[in-house]
């Protein structure tokens, strides 16, 4: 994944959008979210190339005045905002917290060599002719992902971590280095595959 900087390395550039519009103090934190870290990216990207618009999922952002329109509803625009972050310091609240009460974790059983979770035993137990080759996979998990992305109407996340898949060398580090990038990054696929975990959902 492309991680935009600033002139110093040790910065990341994030976009936000005000999540609440009616708050008074327009710096309160609460007030703004960030896009995902796959959204932030291709923003940034239009940013560059000094583009006038671009468009994200059902939202065309302003790029000139900073402001996000909903496709079909242009005269109703939040506002939106460029910063330079820490990268060290920069973590997304939204990937520790939750309202959702969470049980003991069920996923994970101890005395392997590598604890793996019963839902990835599942699959492997389901799909034993595909299961070592690793492209195929890929290729299985970016089709997945741009369906889910769809459903959830975030087709930028989705597409982008498409490619990043699909465009992997074909060798299973470089491809276990692509799936752990993707993982990692703050998107729809973190929250999804953790929920997925927990409730061994497969």
């Amino acid at each position: 994944m492309t991680s935009y900087s600033s002139n110093n390395n040790n910065q990341r550039i994030i976009w936000l959008y005000q999540s609440d519009p009616t708050s008074v103090d327009s710096k309160e934190r609460g007030a703004w979210k960030c896009y995902s870290d796959f959204e932030s990216d291709y923003i940034e990207e239009a940013y560059c190339r000094h583009e006038e618009n671009v468009q994200v999922n059902d939202c065309i952002i302003d790029l000139k005045s900073k402001i996000q329109f909903q496709k079909d509803k242009k005269e109703h625009g939040t506002s939106v905002k460029r910063e330079s972050v820490d990268r060290k310091s920069y973590v997304r609240n939204e990937r520790f917290s939750s309202n959702t009460e969470r049980p003991t974790p069920k996923s994970f059983t101890p005395g392997q060599e590598w604890y793996k979770a019963p839902l990835l035993d599942e699959w492997r137990n389901k799909n034993v002719t595909i299961r070592d080759n690793s492209s195929v996979v890929a290729e299985l998990a970016a089709q997945g992902i741009l369906i889910e992305g769809k459903l959830l109407k975030k087709e930028i996340d989705a597409q982008r971590m498409a490619d990043q898949l699909r465009n992997c060398e074909e060798n299973k580090e470089e491809i276990f280095k692509c799936a752990v990038r993707i993982y990692s990054a703050a998107s729809f696929l973190f929250a999804l595959l953790n929920e997925s975990l927990r409730n061994e959902d497969v």
